[in-house]
């Protein structure tokens, strides 16, 4: 009787890691494929940010001229 309780806990680990595996190996997959929309979604970002830097490069020195 020990034994098949041995051997569920056994099992279940072993199922237990190869759905891991499946899990890591899915993960991968989706990742390789989703890669160039995140880096699309970087460049955009960049644009972005290169485009409302001359905003704040004219609001951060109308608050040095009001401070100083």
């Amino acid at each position: 009787m020990f034994t098949f309780g041995v051997l569920g806990a056994i099992g279940a680990f072993a199922g237990l890691a190869v759905l891991s595996a499946l899990a890591g190996a899915v993960s991968l997959v989706f990742w390789v494929v989703l890669l160039p929309f995140r880096l699309l979604g970087l460049v955009f970002r960049g644009i972005a940010f290169l485009l409302f830097l001359p905003i704040l490069l004219l609001v951060g020195g109308g608050i040095v001229l009001v401070v100083s």
